[in-house]
């Protein structure tokens, strides 16, 4: 009997770890399900599957098979603003008990008034200020694994209010359906973002498709705490800010050819477009365009020159509007508006 007991229970169990195992890969996207049937999709697609065909003029040796991604805006959802930002706009404003000064910065002002997008409207230099010092100062006592904690729960229990959508889901889908493709083409895929590199590596693996040794971010100031034999986080970062002209500058410390691929949505993924597009052999560069106001958020904020950039350069321009059969993780009819 208690053979047959435990024989019963082994296929219980294995069943237990395979559901285990599915529950984390849930959003695992299979396919490139996600697109429409456009001139856009068709582009991207043509050219992933030249360049993995030995018999065509497009090839890519495998060891050159590089991509990178945008993280906001691109892989993920960035209004009303990133998630980083907002999970250090929350920390920033903990940060402020201890620290009085704080207070008096407008981007608390904006926080304790519950208008945290709002920092996300602000002219583009005033902007950027009150992000990097929300970012560099939020995180200062945190151990690197009460970080990382904190970012997961953050990432768990937080919603995009216009959907009801959970940030676990705020992904946008055809882009990590294509970060899976070009995976399992033999293309080694990094997520390249101006949020801090140690907030992402907490959640990119389940929620981007993309190991965390292969996030390129904003590295925040760190340093070894004999005491609390931890790695602790300091006040500012490492720089430069990984945003713009310094984008390539990160990404060539991480590999060492320049990638065949780039993805991104804003101004600040220019420079890692032309980067991409100046390799001797093939390259692609793809602009996300966010003008589905339904589904999606529509907005050209930090994008224009991007956009106009984008015709004399040639790069695919991909519309949510036209070119997502379904933005994001879950399906478009589950979303609450």
């Amino acid at each position: 009997m208690r053979n047959t007991v435990i024989l019963y229970l082994i296929p219980l169990l294995a069943m237990s770890c395979t559901f285990d195992k599915s529950r984390r890969n849930l959003r695992k996207a299979s396919s490139l399900s996600a697109w429409n049937d456009t001139e856009s999709f068709r582009t991207i697609k043509n050219f992933v599957d030249a360049t993995v065909d030995p018999k065509s003029s497009s090839y890519v040796e495998p060891e050159e098979r590089y991509a990178t991604f945008d993280l906001d805006g691109t892989l993920m959802l960035e209004m009303p603003l990133p998630i980083a930002g907002l999970l250090s706009a929350e920390m920033y404003a903990d940060q402020a008990k201890k620290h009085p000064e704080y207070k008096e910065t407008k981007a608390y002002k904006l926080i304790k008034e519950g208008k945290t997008g709002e920092i996300y409207k602000l002219p583009y230099k005033e902007m950027a200020e009150a992000l990097i010092s929300i970012v560099t100062l939020s995180g200062e006592g945190y151990s690197l694994s009460e970080l990382r904690e904190r970012t997961q729960d953050f990432i768990d229990d937080g919603v995009v209010k216009k959907f009801n959508l959970p940030y676990a889901n705020a992904t946008y889908k055809p882009v990590v359906q294509m970060v899976d493709y070009l995976t399992s083409k033999g293309y080694k895929v990094y997520a390249c973002t101006g949020s801090p590199t140690q907030m992402v590596q907490a959640f990119s693996e389940e929620v981007l498709h993309i190991p965390a040794d292969r996030v390129i971010g904003t590295r925040l100031q760190a340093a070894w705490n004999s005491d609390k034999k931890e790695v602790v986080i300091e006040k500012g970062i490492f720089p430069p800010l990984n945003d713009s002209k310094y984008k390539p500058v990160n990404i060539s410390n991480m590999f060492p050819v320049k990638p065949v691929i780039a993805f991104g949505n804003s101004d600040g993924d220019m420079q890692m477009f032309e980067y991409a597009k100046s390799r001797k052999g093939p390259s692609l560069a793809v602009l996300v365009h966010h003008n589905d106001d339904v589904r999606d958020f529509s907005y050209t904020n930090f994008t224009e020159n991007a956009l106009k950039a984008a015709k004399a350069k040639s790069w695919v321009v991909v519309k949510s509007k036209d070119d997502f059969k379904q933005v994001f993780m879950v399906p478009n009819s589950k979303l609450s508006h």
